[in-house]
């Protein structure tokens, strides 16, 4: 997503999406966190920077999983949607980086 251009935190937010994640939840979301002034990143778990939502809809994810260190973003958010919570769910580095929020009490969405 493009950076708001002016910035109300420093704080940002990876968006991680699956084949099959709610466009609703993910997308709005990145359309409240931009109107806010908040940088987030639409981060594609799959093979490909194109990730089809769970009705069908294609984006175009900013960055890809393997492309970014997700411990640098103040919050994780994960979208719902089937079958893209299985998706969330099987990727290792998701899952590494959920456990490490969690024993590190950082933020989880």
């Amino acid at each position: 997503m493009p950076t708001p251009e002016n910035l109300a935190t420093d704080a940002t937010v990876a968006i991680m999406l699956a084949d099959g994640f709610e466009e609703v939840e993910a997308l709005a979301v990145a359309d409240v966190l931009f109107r806010a002034g908040v940088r987030s990143d639409l981060i594609s778990v799959t093979d490909a920077r194109h990730v089809t939502s769970s009705h069908g809809i294609r984006v175009v994810a900013d960055l890809m999983l393997d492309d970014v260190d997700l411990s640098a973003y103040t919050v994780l958010f994960l979208p719902g949607g089937m079958p893209g919570t299985l998706g969330l769910k099987g990727t290792p580095a998701i899952q590494t980086e959920v456990l490490r929020r969690a024993d590190a009490r950082e933020s989880i969405a």
